[in-house]
Parts: C-alpha cells; structure tokens; sequence
C-alpha cells in the first residue's frame, strides 16, 4: 500500500486543531483511566497522526523532521499525553521498525492503515534462537500507549541455548522484536502524577515465539534493501524527549 505525497503542515495542522474538542472532553476520562480513551485513539489513527513518519512504500505520510515536531508541539499544546503517544508511535517506524526485513515492516507497518506500535527499547528481555525465530520472555516498564497498540516491539538479548550470542564486533547481540498486542500482558503499573494518559505500564512476555522477520539487530540500521525510510533518522531523537510547545503560546 502506497500514499500519495505527505500533506503540507497547514493541513495536518488543521486535522490536529479539528480534534482539539474531542481530545480536551476526554482530557479528563484519561486522567482518571491513565490510557489515551479509544475515541482519541480511533480519531488520532483515522486522522493519519500515527503515520507521521511511515515510509510511503508501506502507506504513510514520510514528513520531514520539522513538519513531525510541529504537529506533535500543537497536540502538545492540547493535551501533552496525547502528544507524547502520537511522538512515540509515530516515530516507531524509523525508530526500530528500520532493523526489519521488508516482509515483517510491511506486515507490521503497512497492512493495516490504523495500526499503532509502542514499545521500550531497553533490552531487559532474553530471545532465545529457536527454529526460524526466537523465544521471547522478558518484563519491561514504562511502555507508553501498550494498551491502544496493535504491536508492541522489545528489545532482547540474544542467547544461543544458555549462551548469550555476541556480534561480528564482540559485542552483545541486542535484537529488536515486534509482538502481537494479543500475546503480550500488561502489568498495571502507571501511578503517576502527570502524563497519566500515557498509560506507560510495564509489559511482560512469557516464551512468545517470534518469527525471524519480525526482527531485527537493534541500532544497526535497516537491511541493504529495507524499504523503512533512512531519511529521516538524524537528528530525531537528539532534543528533548519532552513534547512541549517550541514557542510560547499568544
């Protein structure tokens, strides 16, 4: 699935600004729920807000690094836990989604229009190498927006049997895997203060067999034919994690 060219900022600008009222009447129900509440989610999807960065070879947006903070600064503006979701899954594609083979970040990223991942990329989970893929256990916290999300990726290092599998480097192989929501449990865990939407629970996997092609070496960027975009993955992540308006509000 292909898109035509990423709509000019002023247009996505105006889809955010069109959902401001729905975001704030239910600003309040996520607070008490810490979780984004689906009607947001389902708004947020259909709006193509989950697809900021998606290539346009798997069906998404593929805006520029500017034009991606700009839209997250004006969620921010309305609702800072809807903009810190909509920051990490729509950032994911060229986040970790770049280490995937072509089938696995089209089966993830580009079959389905309202797909949103979430995920944590500290690799406090163990793959152990079986049969075409990997045996996955782990528990890691702090995964924002698990409970709206159709995938959720983890980090894992790799053992061969009880022996932890080093790379070409020497060093610790660390592999980044996607996992159906359905497989994962989501421990509530998100007693906070602020940013309680976010719904950043910690999630456990337990002996979850993940197929080959739903992985990939974390950090080493995408396969020589990887169709996830390389393009927009400088810089991304080199200001503050916080989204938070850029310029002070009239």
């Amino acid at each position: 699935m292909a898109t035509t060219d990423a709509p000019p900022l002023d247009r996505l600008l105006d889809a955010v600004h069109a959902l401001a009222p729905l975001i704030r009447a239910h600003a309040e129900e996520a607070e008490q729920h810490r979780r984004l509440p689906q009607p947001v989610v389902t708004a947020l999807a259909a709006a193509g807000l989950f697809r900021l960065y998606t290539p346009h070879t798997l069906g998404g947006w593929e805006v520029e690094p500017v034009t991606f903070y700009r839209v997250v600064e004006a969620l921010a503006r309305i609702d800072a836990s809807t903009a810190w979701c909509v920051w990490l899954a729509s950032g994911n594609p060229v986040y970790v989604g770049r280490s995937l083979p072509d089938p696995g970040a089209a089966a993830v990223f580009g079959r389905d229009p309202q797909v949103v991942t979430a995920g944590v990329v500290a690799p406090y989970g163990r793959a152990v190498v079986h049969d075409g893929g990997y045996l996955v256990s782990g528990r890691w916290p702090y995964a924002s927006g698990c409970q709206h999300s159709t995938w959720l990726f983890c980090c894992c290092t790799v053992y061969d049997g009880d022996q932890m599998r080093r790379t070409a480097h020497g060093d610790l192989e660390v592999r980044v895997l996607f996992v159906p929501i359905s497989q994962v449990t989501v421990v509530d865990t998100w007693e906070v203060s602020g940013l309680s939407g976010t719904g950043s629970h910690d999630v456990v996997i337990e002996q979850v067999f993940v197929p080959e092609v739903y992985s990939g070496l974390f950090g080493a960027g995408p396969p020589p034919t990887a169709r996830i975009s390389r393009g927009c993955c400088i810089a991304i992540r080199s200001s503050s994690p916080v989204p938070c308006p850029l310029e002070p509000s009239p």
